[in-house]
């Protein structure tokens, strides 16, 4: 049912668990009864626990359950004890496994919280970061971040445990670091990043640049693009400008890597009113380069393709886990299962319904466990 590959992997995570003449089940029965659970929509632990139950029959010849189908209980307290950072580097060690890149891949990072794990007295839910490969749709890693951090200490530390050569990764204003992108081209990658008021100086420099150029008489050197989007009564048209930094280094010299400058000018067009904004992004692709408008456009797919399908999909916002460790498990679960659901492709249905129809039919069941990765996920030949 399983790939080997998906158990040897997972089998190395620890019992967290004093094991003693108490402990009735299996931990490894307990994380594959709760990932198929998960991807076969359950969406807490007593759904799992029925769902379980009533499909026994799956699990009888692959996992032991010396003591029948554990409680809701017992699911609960185990994922909450689990080592959250171990199993997220398990989870990464896998994708890197049994993920060959394409070549040109964007690699989204941003993060979400899941509002319903809040801990009791608190009203921020957990949050998580994910690495999210734009090109496969693909969740290649994911990151708790701790209530005494944010999402800057988090990135760096997922990073390092990515493969992202010769990609380019795209992060939204809050990772606008130099650090991380110093860390981005060591690890022999590329980089677009946001820019806005937490770099007022870099954002300063940004537009005194574009008023400088676009005050002289020539301006071949500005590599332009626009792009117009209609879709439900409204039109949106992205004016792309790209400027090499060449002539301004002295400006951008503590940015590693740095070679170009870009900025993009969105503009609403709705039926009741029209609205206009300008963002700007620092890249280390050379100025001519079409990675940087992909990357930029790319990057929301993290947020429609990712977040959107983890709440409508998957419930996520909705899940009230939170004891200790829970949600940051529970979620790199949803995260699994959503790798699994997006690369089976025999049928053409949303994932909230794959989630259904691998329930209810055994045979689709045993294809979306079992087709997917043994047949790996991968596109054109690219340095793994």
């Amino acid at each position: 049912m399983l790939t080997a590959d998906f158990l040897n992997h997972f089998a190395k995570l620890e019992d967290p668990r004093v094991t003693n003449h108490n402990t009735r089940h299996k931990f490894i029965d307990i994380l594959v009864l709760a990932f198929v659970g998960i991807l076969c929509g359950c969406d807490d632990w007593e759904d799992v626990v029925d769902f379980a139950e009533i499909k026994i029959h799956l699990f009888k010849d692959i996992l032991e359950l010396p003591h029948g189908i554990p409680s809701h209980d017992t699911f609960s307290r185990v994922f909450s004890m689990i080592d959250g950072y171990h199993f997220e580097e398990i989870f990464i060690g896998w994708m890197k496994d049994v993920y060959t890149k394409t070549n040109g891949e964007i690699v989204a990072l941003d993060g979400k919280t899941i509002r319903g794990a809040r801990a009791k007295g608190t009203l921020k839910g957990a949050h998580v970061v994910s690495a999210w490969a734009c090109n496969n749709q693909l969740t290649l890693g994911a990151m708790k971040v701790d209530s005494k951090e944010n999402e800057i200490t988090v990135i760096p530390r997922l990073l390092k445990l990515l493969n992202i050569a010769h990609c380019t990764v795209t992060i939204d204003a809050m990772g606008c670091q130099k650090k991380i992108a110093e860390q981005i081209i060591e690890k022999k990658a590329n980089y677009v990043f946001t820019v806005k008021d937490n770099q007022k100086e870099l954002r300063g420099d940004i537009e005194t640049v574009f008023s400088i150029v676009e005050n002289r008489q020539h301006i071949e050197c500005l590599e332009s693009g626009e792009e117009i989007e209609k879709k439900h009564g409204r039109k949106e048209t992205r004016r792309y400008t790209s400027l090499p930094i060449d002539e301004f280094a002295s400006l951008f010299s503590a940015w590693p890597g740095i070679k170009t400058i870009t900025r993009v000018i969105r503009k609403r067009e709705l039926p009741e009113k029209t609205s206009e904004e300008t963002v700007y992004f620092i890249s280390s692709h050379p100025y001519h380069s079409d990675q940087i408008k992909k990357a930029i456009r790319s990057h929301w797919h993290i947020e429609n393709r990712l977040h959107w399908q983890l709440d409508v999909s998957f419930n996520e916002d909705r899940s009230r886990a939170r004891i200790k460790n829970e949600a940051q498990n529970i979620a790199l679960m949803r995260r699994m299962s959503m790798n699994y659901l997006k690369k089976e492709t025999t049928r053409k249905a949303s994932l909230k319904r794959k989630r259904k129809q691998a329930g209810w039919d055994d045979t689709y069941f045993f294809q979306v466990l079992s087709l997917v990765l043994e047949q790996q996920i991968s596109g054109p030949a690219c340095e793994k």
